[in-house]
């Protein structure tokens, strides 16, 4: 544990196993339930996210632009919005499974759009940049469950898929534990294919994880945060080791502004169906298991990205009544799947190694392997869908320029699903809500906590930065 961390928060949170769940008192009477919030299928997400960024009903200025393609033919999409100089990157949907972070950053961006809105606010100082799915092939996997079963060349491949694959992309690789900082560490990610925190064949081998790097290159934010499912916490760097970032300034900064989300954002639900938690926060490496090669630390220590966290917004567990049968389930997927339930937070669900063999259905290994591509990702992608130009700065190898979008799988899905269609998928519903209340109350909660983040750093931290210069810390 990082003293510095600790001190220069005021610390006033409890740790995992004493916090973080808060009790649910409340009725069903005056729930804010929105029945149009259901979840998307992934090609309808990105299609309404592009539709609506482009069209008049968006008051802010924002424009989407295609940066990539996957290795098998999803785009991979930024979406910016706002005009002030100080910079924040948003990414959602890292983890296939995790369906709810990408509709947390739908339901931002049409709060960014509503002329007059608390959100909308904050574009005068702030530009934010949306990637809305950066895994749109591992969350097809679970788009998969609905194919007809009459459909016999695509069903078996989602019935036979195990659970940890829907957390990875096409290659079965976890995109969170591909990135370059601290990359081989063997404590925090597996070499091995088979495993489900396999880090992949080298760092930045992924086109996903390599068009994210180069994204921020270009863009150099000042604020990172990647959105997740699985548990309920804010982590700040590190997550590779158990320490706060070197520079004590900062690391005080980290803990000052989660501590004020969670202190500031109403957690409660006024439907008892819907689940309430409050986020545990902390040292990523200190208060969940250690993670080599994530997003937030790259973006930290290699983008030079001073205020850089990862955000679990939800877990099935924790809303369960203790001892239902429901929760006795979780309890037996979590301990297949590696985990302690006894003292640190599982971050994401972090399976310990291989998957135990239980089988949810998604989708088994393509065809598609990285060789040469590993280097130069297919796609190379900077079409403008509405508007912005391929800066000229192009790191890593992946350049944003030029080519068609291969086509996204195009088989039957459900588009527009009710909460409760995924009820059965176990699966599912460890990592997202499966009541229509459930995703109203976290995708407000969460895209709430989002804008609160945002506003406490273009108010309390932004006016410290240099805002003209890429570096804004010196990270060792």
């Amino acid at each position: 544990m990082d003293v510095a961390f600790w001190a220069a928060s005021k610390l006033s949170h409890a740790l995992p196993q004493v916090g973080g769940l808060m009790a649910q008192t409340a009725t069903a009477q005056g729930t804010a339930e929105n029945p149009s919030w259901r979840y998307h299928g992934t090609k309808q997400l990105q299609d309404e996210m592009r539709a609506l960024t482009n069209s008049s009903e968006c008051a802010a200025t924002a424009t989407s632009r295609l940066l990539n393609t996957t290795s098998d033919g999803w785009p991979i999409e930024v979406i910016t919005v706002g005009t002030g100089k100080a910079k924040v990157l948003l990414a959602f949907g890292i983890h296939g499974r995790e369906y709810l972070s990408s509709e947390i950053g739908y339901r931002l961006l049409k709060e960014l759009c509503t002329k007059g809105s608390r959100a909308a606010a904050v574009l005068d100082h702030v530009s934010i940049a949306i990637v809305p799915v950066l895994n749109p092939s591992g969350r097809h996997r679970t788009d998969l469950r609905w194919l007809p079963a009459s459909d016999a060349a695509a069903r078996p491949a989602y019935d036979e898929q195990e659970c940890v694959n829907r957390r990875k992309n096409a290659n079965l690789v976890d995109l969170n534990r591909n990135f370059d900082v601290e990359w081989s560490d063997p404590g925090g990610s597996s070499g091995d294919e088979g495993d489900a925190d396999y880090r992949g064949a080298h760092a930045l081998s992924e086109v996903e994880a390599a068009t994210l790097d180069a994204l921020a290159a270009e863009w150099q934010p000042h604020m990172f945060i990647d959105v997740h499912t699985g548990t309920v916490a804010m982590y700040a760097c590190y997550n590779f080791k158990d320490a706060a970032v070197e520079d004590e300034k900062i690391a005080g900064e980290h803990a000052a502004l989660l501590r004020h989300v969670t202190s500031t954002v109403s957690w409660t639900s006024a439907d008892a169906t819907a689940g309430a938690q409050a986020p545990s926060w902390g040292i990523g490496g200190h208060i969940s298991y250690l993670a080599s090669g994530t997003t937030a630390d790259h973006m930290y220590k290699v983008r030079n990205v001073p205020y850089s966290f990862i955000w679990e917004t939800y877990e099935e567990h924790k809303v369960s009544a203790i001892g239902s049968a429901a929760a006795t389930a979780r309890d037996a997927m979590r301990a297949q799947e590696g985990h302690s339930n006894a003292v640190r937070l599982p971050r994401g669900a972090r399976i310990g190694r291989r998957g135990g063999g239980v089988t949810f259905g998604g989708g088994r290994r393509g065809s598609a392997t990285l060789g040469d591509a590993a280097v130069q990702p297919r796609g190379l992608l900077a079409s403008a869908i509405g508007g912005g130009a391929a800066a000229a700065l192009q790191p890593e190898g992946v350049s944003f320029g030029g080519g068609a979008a291969a086509a996204a799988d195009e088989r039957p899905t459900c588009s527009l699903c009710a909460a409760e269609d995924w009820v059965g998928d176990d699966c599912f519903e460890f990592f997202n809500p499966a009541t229509t209340a459930g995703v109203e109350h976290y995708t407000r909660t969460w895209s709430d906590a989002l804008v609160t983040g945002i506003e406490y750093f273009s108010e309390k931290l932004a006016p410290g930065l240099k805002l003209d210069v890429a570096s804004n810390h010196s990270a060792s």
